[in-house]
């Protein structure tokens, strides 16, 4: 690895580390947990989708918390727990 790697990669680590500590967020640094561009950020704030905080009517600021509650939206059931509730659904029904 070369040293423009190296120092990306040390960028990546730090950036991570900030954002470890903090609880609250600005649209880039909630843009970058999510995976997404601040465009898309702003788009699902829009749309209702993510919670977010509008302090002074300019900046958005996001709850670590919140956006997580929203990643995790949705959960997919094991095939275990699909069998599992199978199995009550016959036995109680």
């Amino acid at each position: 690895m070369d040293e423009k790697g190296i120092k990306k990669q040390l960028d990546r680590i730090e950036l991570y580390t900030m954002l470890a500590a903090k609880n609250v967020l600005n649209i880039t640094e909630a843009a970058f947990i999510l995976g997404m561009t601040p465009q898309g950020v702003r788009q699902k704030v829009r749309d209702r989708e993510i919670a977010a905080y509008k302090p002074n009517h300019n900046r958005l600021y996001f709850q670590k918390k919140d956006l997580e509650r929203w990643m995790l939206q949705n959960r997919r059931k094991t095939a275990e727990e699909l069998e599992k509730e199978a199995v009550r659904q016959v036995l109680y029904k």
